[in-house]
């Protein structure tokens, strides 16, 4: 292998490695693009074993890996399209079920705007990929923002949503839903909305989504060390097959 073949080769290899989809810290909004670069060991909290009108401690799914946590201390209420709230199945992606604290029936139109949508999605041991499906986005309030944290309480990524993302599934006004979710090289502890009182907007979650643990994201100089640890030994293998076949010829 000359030396001008082998410049070509790891010049393509670096090329490769710095021009495939970026898994840093960067929020991504289509739920197709984020599944295809996440890790194998997904896991999903779609709230569909719960019934619609029950209200969660926050503890219901602390042994799957995730506790929630409304931190205005509001109620945390499992919601459904057709449940007498604002909730349509536009909202929700797993079939029917999410959760909101201001979608409550007995209300007008369904909806208590007393009620913030402050909210902690706080992983037991903090996976590398996270997100999370944010419904019923009101097209002339760009209200909420999502932050993913690290256990420093520092933001790794943060976006206020808009129904103008081309990723938005369903209809306007309110028939519809975002997908929000991050790969990170650092652990994420938690994925805050930010969401007021008394603000003109309410919202659902549902299918929040992550990794294990121990499926941690690549650095890009991890691979590169690969790729050149890789490329040695192709070279020894070569190097040795040719002193054989000299070794043979000379024979």
């Amino acid at each position: 292998m000359t030396n001008k073949l082998m410049s070509t080769i790891f010049a393509t290899l670096l090329a490769m490695v710095f021009a495939s989809p970026t898994r840093g810290a960067v929020i991504i909004t289509s739920y197709s693009n984020w599944k295809l670069q996440a890790t194998v060991n997904l896991s999903t909290i779609t709230f569909e074993d719960r019934s619609v009108g029950s209200i969660l401690d926050g503890f219901e799914y602390v042994q799957s890996g995730l506790t929630i946590r409304q931190r205005d201390g509001h109620a945390i209420r499992v919601t459904a399209g057709g449940d007498g709230s604002y909730a349509q199945s536009g909202n929700f992606q797993s079939s029917t079920r999410g959760i909101s604290s201001n979608a409550v029936p007995g209300y007008p139109y369904g909806y208590d705007d007393s009620k913030s949508d402050n909210y902690d999605f706080e992983f037991v041991n903090s996976p590398y990929s996270a997100g999370l499906w944010v419904g019923n986005l009101n097209p002339g309030n760009n209200s909420v923002t999502v932050q993913f944290l690290d256990s420093n309480s520092a933001i790794i990524d943060s976006l206020v949503l808009s129904t103008s993302n081309s990723n938005l599934v369903g209809l306007l006004p309110y028939n519809n839903r975002l997908f929000v979710g991050l790969h990170s090289p650092t652990p994420i502890d938690r994925i805050r909305v930010l969401g007021g009182r008394f603000d003109d907007d309410g919202n659902t979650f549902d299918d929040i989504t992550f990794s294990s643990p121990d499926s941690a994201v690549p650095e890009p100089s991890a691979l590169l060390i690969a790729l050149t640890e890789g490329i040695g030994l192709l070279l020894l293998r070569r190097r040795n097959k040719l002193k054989l076949s000299d070794s043979i010829s000379n024979f």
